[in-house]
């Protein structure tokens, strides 16, 4: 229900999986992102909307997700679903929707042993 209601593919449309698809054809169809939820102040400043694709990078990795433009989360900071599996392209950028490409893998001691995306920090740039 939530990825047919929130994974976009690169036009921003509605994206659902083929019945007819194997499962080793991948996690999702080509050019279908996890969604990331942004504030619109922020989404302004950096000059997305609802549907674009972006790239969310830092030094552990890079994926590319669609851009959910919302109030429901705070400036300066983004909102991204647990995900999918990590499936990188030829460039090494993930494209299946693993939030743990970008969260470090240092357990939190708060969170007894589960990592910690709180303090996760990632450039957002148009893709």
């Amino acid at each position: 229900y939530l990825n047919e209601n929130f994974k976009k593919d690169i036009h921003g449309n509605p994206s659902y999986l083929d019945p007819g698809r194997k499962y080793t054809d991948g996690v999702w169809d080509d050019n279908v992102y996890e969604p990331i939820w942004l504030n619109p102040s922020d989404a302004a400043d950096l000059g997305l909307a609802t549907g674009d694709r972006a790239l969310i990078e830092n030094a552990r990795g890079k994926m590319y997700v669609s851009v959910i433009v919302t109030n429901r989360v705070a400036r300066k900071l983004i909102h991204i679903g647990q995900g999918a599996w990590q499936k990188q392209n030829a460039q090494g950028v993930d494209i299946g929707g693993c939030a743990n490409t970008v969260i470090t893998a240092r357990p939190s001691r708060i969170c007894k042993g589960m990592t910690s995306a709180n303090d996760c920090r990632v450039k957002i740039t148009k893709a």
